[in-house]
């Protein structure tokens, strides 16, 4: 991670605010994975060295835990209007070993 919050805060000035405040406290406080699903938060915070992970990532490693049923969540998501491309769905669907219909 890097040291210099300057340069953090240049990285993040076009971010929204509220996202943007929150990559600086996480990389204040070293945080070890921020939940992020925007592509360019994203790419801010792998910029200032901060692990990310998104929305299916959480759901993923709550699967393998066997929190939650990943492909019942998944339609789940689709059905409230969360769109996540056919492409992208599939390769989540077989990194974990399910199908989706």
């Amino acid at each position: 991670m890097r040291d210099n919050p300057q340069q953090i805060r240049r990285e993040f000035a076009l971010l929204d605010p509220g996202e943007a405040a929150a990559l600086e406290l996480a990389s204040t406080l070293k945080a070890n994975l921020v939940l992020i699903d925007e592509r360019l938060g994203t790419l801010a915070a792998q910029s200032a060295g901060l692990q990310t992970t998104g929305l299916i990532g959480v759901l993923e490693r709550a699967h393998r835990q066997k929190l939650v049923t990943l492909g019942d969540a998944l339609r789940n998501l689709r059905a409230a209007g969360c769109h996540l491309s056919p492409a992208f769905l599939q390769a989540v669907a077989k990194r974990n070993g399910i199908t989706l219909d």
